[in-house]
């Protein structure tokens, strides 16, 4: 018994709204990346002046709530906001190092997907892509949100020593801080570990049934 070799797949072109809605991504997308970039150039500029903000983890993160009115019981904060001038260059350019990784990283990420989109626009094909690329902004996300706060803490106390500031009598440290946004990075990094591993598997069983359903 001779199989017929299943007819080639003709794509279906994209609908009216799937096409508006790519657009809307792409220029999205784009316009993000643009205000990232430019949030960057701000921060090296305020840099390279010897200014920039620190969040810091508090010491006490309870505060006083008097008159705050009886419905308040406790006040809780986590981190001291600082706006520091006149630091060093050698001192400061750790903390503006590992800030730009991270805008970068923010901004590679914007055109990943950027490209993804204008490939789904265009017809071609973006599985081995998809795949790969939420793999990597996985492996980004994942160890960026355990690494980062010691690279933090470090750069921090640098920027601290040069200042001159006491830490024993400060109301901040720059110990290690395993923060809300850093959950939220580990969070994603494990999220998109599932949804790779579920496109890759969800893209190798349609090709293995292609032309059998």
């Amino acid at each position: 018994m001779t199989m017929t070799p299943s007819p080639p797949r003709t794509r279906t072109p994209l609908k009216t709204v799937e096409r508006v809605g790519l657009v809307t991504v792409q220029v999205i997308t784009g316009l993000l990346t643009v205000i990232v970039l430019a949030v960057l150039t701000v921060f090296l500029v305020m840099a390279s002046q010897g200014k920039t903000e620190l969040y810091l983890p508090a010491v006490t993160p309870e505060g006083s709530v008097a008159g705050l009115g009886p419905q308040v019981s406790m006040a809780y904060f986590d981190t001291i906001s600082l706006s520091v001038e006149g630091v060093g260059g050698a001192a400061i350019a750790p903390y503006a190092a590992t800030m730009t990784v991270g805008f970068l990283f923010v901004a590679a990420s914007l055109v990943f997907f950027l490209h993804l989109t204008r490939r789904v626009q265009r017809g071609r094909p973006f599985g081995r892509l998809m795949t790969a690329g939420l793999g990597v902004l996985a492996l980004f996300f994942t160890v960026g949100s355990l690494i980062l706060p010691a690279v933090f803490s470090y750069a921090h106390t640098v920027i601290v020593a040069d200042l001159g500031i006491d830490l024993a009598e400060a109301p901040f440290s720059t110990g290690y801080y395993f923060g809300p946004t850093d959950s939220i990075s580990l969070i994603t990094g494990v999220f998109c570990a599932l949804f790779a591993g579920a496109f890759h598997i969800g893209s190798r069983l349609q090709r293995d049934t292609d032309g059998l359903i």
